[in-house]
């Protein structure tokens, strides 16, 4: 756990996400109240214990004992062991801001205690309202939590909660609705980035933060570094670009695998399948239900409509096994979520030359022995441990006996190093943290400003 002052009264506490990448819990506090950005779980610490398939944490105690949260008073409400909310204690925390939907920044926001109000992005929420909708009333789940208070922003927001003014600014990030905070404090003004690129197709949301933040005096400068090793020049619109490329040339069924929360590389494919004709078939249950949130938010819905027309003209769902299989109540939700919506969910899998099979590998079993003509584009992030890569060798053993080669196609939803250099010599921050990185002393080093 860091710890920075900024004066006799204003300090800065990094409970989680320091020397490791996600499971951020950021505090920033004075004498008598305190406030966090983010609020997330570590991948790392949780995969040593838990399997989602088999196994889950039962309540945040667990999670504690564990070493997988930190034991900061307050923060937290009191589970039953029948995995219902039992009690909010009294605490000093006077809001949480999260910076945007994926796990490792809200996936906690089950265990908070519901005095604490928490400020999200608009289109954030709406992510985790379609999250929340695909998933099960599990014991100790933000399913079960009617307790908790959320308000909403958009950038140009001013927040006031105490002696604290919170600015919301947007950035470019792999998932809609991500936000830096520029957080006015009795210590000085500080800058949190939450996480971000400068290379997607809205890396003008990014350009927003850093004209705001260099026209400031920032005090202290919070940022992620996540991309320090292995990285590559590319950008979003050149990830579009090869897709397109070999939709185009390749006359067989087009195999992907994915991030389902990685909104704009959903966008991509999208838009290489309607420039070369073909449609989108997915199979990944979360990602009909992603898809149909965002098609239901207008903002979002004219930027598909502006990109690629009618995205009902392009996507068809498949849950893997087949609709008829399943359950009839899953069946009815199913049809009924997008029938309502006027998307088309198939009864079965059929090979087609002109399919783009997205998150083709739930389906493997199915499709593997049912045509001939493929290839496929693995379109994320090289494994970078032992788990993932025993995954993709999986992976790759049934694209093997498909005799179907591979393309890895991907750029980083977090910003490079040399332009994470050239926004922080913008900025000119008097001190700077870095977190969401297992190098920051190798990135403060590189960005030419000493931690804390």
């Amino acid at each position: 756990m860091g710890e920075i002052s900024l004066d006799r009264d204003t300090k800065i506490i990094i409970h989680r996400g320091e020397n490791e990448i996600g499971g951020t819990i950021i505090e920033i506090r004075t004498r008598d109240e305190a406030i966090i950005l983010d609020f997330g779980i570590s991948y790392s610490r949780r995969k040593k214990f838990y399997d989602p398939l088999y196994r889950r944490p039962r309540g945040v105690d667990e999670l504690i004992r564990l070493g997988i949260v930190p034991p900061r008073e307050g923060l937290y409400t009191t589970w039953l062991d029948d995995g219902e909310y039992n009690e909010n204690p009294e605490t000093d925390v006077i809001g949480a801001f999260i910076s945007h939907a994926h796990t490792d920044h809200i996936g906690l926001l089950a265990h908070i205690n519901g005095n604490i109000p928490v400020y999200l992005g608009h289109a954030a929420h709406l992510i985790n309202n379609v999250y929340l909708e695909k998933a099960r009333r599990e014991r100790y789940s933000l399913k079960r939590r009617e307790d908790i208070e959320i308000e909403t922003f958009r950038t140009g927001d001013v927040i006031r909660v105490g002696s604290f003014r919170v600015r919301p600014i947007h950035v470019d990030h792999s998932i809609p609705g991500a936000y830096s905070f520029l957080v006015e404090t009795p210590g000085g003004l500080i800058l949190y980035t939450g996480d971000f690129r400068h290379h997607g197709n809205n890396y003008r949301l990014t350009e927003d933060m850093v004209a705001t933040a260099e026209a400031e005096d920032v005090e202290l400068m919070i940022t992620e570094g996540t991309r320090v090793h292995g990285g590559t020049s590319m950008d979003e619109e050149s990830v579009y670009r090869e897709m397109m490329k070999i939709m185009d040339s390749y006359h067989g069924e087009v195999l992907i695998e994915s991030n389902a929360r990685d909104y704009d590389r959903y966008v991509s494919i999208l838009r290489a399948a309607a420039e070369t004709g073909r449609k989108v078939v997915m199979t990944d249950e979360h990602l009909i239900y992603f898809v149909r949130g965002m098609y239901r938010d207008h903002k979002l819905r004219r930027t598909l409509e502006r990109d690629i027309g009618d995205p009902r003209d392009l996507v068809q769902g498949l849950v893997p096994g087949g609709v008829e299989k399943r359950r009839d109540k899953k069946k009815d939700v199913l049809e009924k979520i997008m029938d309502d919506d006027g998307f088309t969910v198939l009864g079965e899998y059929r090979y087609d030359e002109d399919n783009v099979l997205l998150g083709f590998y739930r389906i493997v079993q199915d499709i593997y022995d049912k045509g001939e003509d493929r290839i496929a584009i693995i379109s994320n992030s090289e494994p970078f441990d032992e788990e993932g890569e025993a995954d993709e060798a999986r992976l790759r053993n049934w694209l093997t006996v498909m005799g179907s080669p591979s393309y890895r196609i991907h750029c980083s939803g977090h910003i490079s190093m040399l332009d994470l250099k050239k926004i922080v010599e913008r900025i000119e921050p008097r001190r700077l943290k870095v977190v969401h990185s297992e190098y920051p002393e190798l990135v403060s080093r590189f960005l030419g400003i000493g931690e804390g």
